[in-house]
């Protein structure tokens, strides 16, 4: 979330899901960090972040455009559940994940990479 805030500052916002107690005050504690010291050290340019403690397959997040999902540790069921919550988003949304999707008839792969992370290949 802070490289995306901090590389493209174009962007309107960058808001994050987490499920998990632990990761979730984490991720608050780095976003306060962030909102407290970015504006005086960008010069006030600054988008603005946000982490909300829910499920992603039950929470509504159909009006993003761009969708990381950093996956490759989630089961099976939970990127299948992200892939077909993905039926409801606008045309044009770009999703990028680290696990690949099962082929759907609204999902268009338009670049896929393996890549050698320490623990294989993915």
């Amino acid at each position: 979330m802070v490289i995306a805030a901090l590389c493209f500052p174009q962007l309107k916002a960058v808001k994050g899901v987490e499920l998990l107690d632990g990761l979730h005050e984490m991720c608050s504690t780095v976003i306060d960090l962030y909102n407290a010291s970015a504006e005086s050290a960008l010069g006030g340019k600054v988008v603005p972040m946000s982490v909300v403690k829910d499920d992603i397959l039950t929470l509504d997040w159909s009006d993003a455009d761009i969708i990381y999902a950093s996956s490759i540790c989630f089961p099976d069921e939970l990127a299948e559940g992200i892939a077909d919550k993905c039926a409801e988003l606008k045309p044009g949304t770009r999703i990028l994940t680290l696990k690949s999707f099962a082929p759907r008839p609204y999902l268009q792969y338009v670049h896929y990479l393996k890549v050698k992370f320490t623990w294989g290949i993915c």
